[in-house]
């Protein structure tokens, strides 16, 4: 058997080989070759792993040298009697691990990062990360590293997560803002709830109090409608939460509302310490139901009157003059 040459396939699935007993036992040894990677005599159909080839050559050696010494007689065993279980022909070679890693934060990235505040590309970056490093140890040692398709997917699908996250962070920045001095419901939807009582709701806050919104008249009002995943809602929360500071809440009163669940809104508010109210809710009725673009903000003056209904980013002296017009 020590006459054979042998193959064997990497990591990155290609045959390599023939190479001879001393020479795959080398590889071995200089970790260019795994010792559970498929491989064969060159020409036989049967794959085994290097281990269990590098056994029966080394049984076939000590039987041979047993054999010039006088301590063992009889013929040389044919290739393949040593041979343990088959390896199956499509059993994927290499270590994959670092691939497999890349694939499964870049499925991550695009699904449930998304429940992330809006930051996919939180698991876009270990995605990208791990899938470079893969391919890095796969071009050095292509006989050891496998899973190039599954580290190529990784990558693919976290940039795509940080592109889009990075995309959507730079038109929040560059998001235009409206002057304050005109109304922002001139010629919208909203347009005939303008100097109109605000239709009553109800709803639950992150404190678990009811809050009516009858029942803050005597007191200016702003409910702003967001979500954690909308850029141009995050950048409006520090200027609410400087209002809120300033104003004691008898004279301003701000309630943010999603219809995120309860558990995430939570989390998040803790995170960003916001300091007004937040509710997890679905108003399914005019005119808060007539929203079709967040951040959408209802300013309501002490009598409980809508004076003004803004959609879009506005700045923190664009809400005060809003709110205290």
């Amino acid at each position: 058997m020590s006459d054979f040459n042998y193959e064997f396939v990497g990591g990155d699935g290609k045959v390599y080989g023939p190479f001879t007993a001393a020479q795959l036992e080398g590889m071995v040894a200089q970790g260019r070759a795994l010792e559970t990677s498929r491989a064969r005599i060159v020409g036989s159909e049967q794959w085994q792993t290097v281990d269990n080839l590098l056994t029966a050559f080394r049984a076939d050696a000590a039987s041979a040298r047993k054999r010039e010494t006088g301590s063992s007689v009889g013929q040389a065993p044919r290739p393949g009697i040593y041979t343990s279980r088959p390896v199956a022909a499509h059993q994927e070679g290499g270590n994959t691990t670092l691939a497999m890693l890349s694939m499964v934060f870049g499925i991550l990235s695009v699904t449930v990062g998304w429940f992330l505040c809006c930051m996919p590309g939180i698991l876009g970056i270990p995605a990208v990360v791990t899938g470079h490093i893969s391919l890095s140890k796969n071009r050095s040692k292509p006989t050891v590293y496998g899973g190039v398709g599954m580290a190529k997917a990784g990558l693919l699908m976290g940039y795509i997560s940080l592109l889009f996250t990075v995309g959507l962070w730079i038109a929040a920045i560059l998001a235009p803002s409206q002057d304050s001095n005109v109304s922002s419901t001139a010629g919208t939807r909203f347009e005939q709830w303008v100097n109109e009582p605000a239709p009553n709701f109800s709803v639950t806050t992150l404190d678990g109090k009811e809050l009516d919104l009858s029942d803050l008249k005597g007191r200016a009002v702003i409910v702003d409608f967001w979500a954690t995943w909308c850029p141009p809602c995050i950048k409006e929360i520090p200027h609410f939460i400087r209002l809120a500071k300033e104003h004691d809440p008898i004279e301003l009163t701000i309630i943010g509302i999603s219809d995120e669940p309860e558990s995430k809104l939570r989390r998040f508010a803790q995170k960003e310490d916001i300091n007004y109210l937040i509710a997890s809710a679905e108003l399914n009725f005019p005119p808060y139901n007539k929203i079709t673009g967040i951040p959408t903000t209802f300013f309501i003056d002490e009598d409980g009157v809508i004076r003004d209904i803004h959609v879009g980013y506005m700045n923190y002296n664009e809400i005060k003059a809003a709110a205290f017009p």
